[in-house]
């Protein structure tokens, strides 16, 4: 969400710079605030790829341990209404 909301005011102020006079926009890319950017923008990537990893890896788990429980319940089902009560 932050990600996002970040990208769309880039954009925005991409598209406003023509409006203010500047034609022209210089960018150093040796700059050390440019490079702790791109660096702490990696970092965050990064972080967000593991979790998603994770989280797919735990969803992926947690589906076939549901399958299992459901069959179990089945049978489990099934051998009590196959029992005559008595």
């Amino acid at each position: 969400m932050i990600i996002s909301v970040y990208l769309v005011l880039s954009y925005l102020t991409q598209l406003l710079y023509p409006l203010t006079g500047t034609d022209v926009v210089t960018v150093t890319l040796t700059d050390p605030a440019v490079i702790a950017t791109e660096v702490v923008g990696l970092a965050v990537v990064s972080a967000w790829f593991s979790l998603s990893f994770l989280d797919y890896r735990f969803t992926t788990r947690l589906s076939g341990a549901i399958k299992g429980a459901r069959s179990f319940e089945d049978e489990l089902e099934h051998q009590m209404s196959a029992t005559p009560l008595g």
